[in-house]
């Protein structure tokens, strides 16, 4: 027995995006504008290519996000031998579900609006080389140092014997250029009470109150001057660059 067709008298409304929603009272939205000024490496669910689908996520952003927050304000909560109240903060700024008995929803809230996903762009290339005994051309490996330098983009280099099933013209792995995303932050403008302790500066300092916008900014900071997207951003891969705020 058959599916039963849906009526189509029934009319399903519009999911609003959430990227473009005016700020609920009592909170504030940041929206941002990249690029990226290098090519994209991997990032998608099989391992060194890029998601057809979503080129950059949200998730994935917000993982960056919180682990550069991790690495530049970790000195403001507590020393390294007590890292609870640093546990604890980042719970309440970025969310968790791992604590069965109190999760935490985040208190940021990331969304991506892909503007441009780019086109393929291959690092290595199997070309004709060398004409053996009985006159067929060996597939030689050719770098696209225009793309990606080989040093750097050395994974997805074919092997030899890759090579030889292949051919001369076979596929090659390729990294995404040409990238383009939005990304939007929204986050309530003061703490809650209960959690306000957490986010005291050290006694002296000119402002007593962490904002929850000073902690965005940290984290921000710091993945755009020395994070990316996707993999291998430590060897250039998915630099970006902020272009504007809308």
């Amino acid at each position: 027995m058959g599916r039963k067709a849906p009526d189509e008298r029934i009319k399903i409304p519009a999911v609003p995006d959430l990227a473009e929603a005016p700020a609920r009272p009592g909170w504030e939205i940041q929206r941002f504008e990249y690029e990226l000024i290098t090519p994209l490496f991997g990032g998608g669910v099989r391992p060194r290519t890029a998601d057809s689908v979503t080129v950059v996520r949200g998730a994935t952003l917000r993982g960056q996000l919180r682990f550069w927050w991790r690495a530049c304000r970790a000195g403001r909560y507590g020393d390294g031998d007590n890292p609870a109240r640093l546990k604890q903060a980042e719970d309440v700024l970025w969310g968790t579900t791992s604590r069965k008995d109190k999760p935490h929803p985040a208190r940021v809230v990331v969304s991506v609006v892909v503007r441009s996903s780019g086109r393929a762009a291959h690092p290595f290339e199997v070309g004709r080389g060398k004409v053996d005994a009985r006159g067929v051309a060996r597939p030689k490996l050719e770098t696209r140092e225009d793309v990606a330098p080989a040093y750097a983009a050395f994974p997805l280099q074919p092997t030899e014997l890759e090579m030889r099933q292949g051919g001369v013209g076979m596929p090659t792995a390729a990294v995404q250029t040409g990238v383009r995303f939005q990304l939007t932050l929204s986050f309530a403008t003061k703490w809650p009470p209960d959690d306000e302790g957490l986010f005291r500066n050290p006694e002296g300092s000119l402002q007593p109150l962490s904002t929850p916008a000073d902690e965005v900014a940290a984290a921000l900071w710091a993945w755009e001057t020395f994070g990316g997207v996707g993999g291998r951003t430590r060897r250039g891969f998915g630099a970006v660059r902020r272009l504007h705020d809308p």
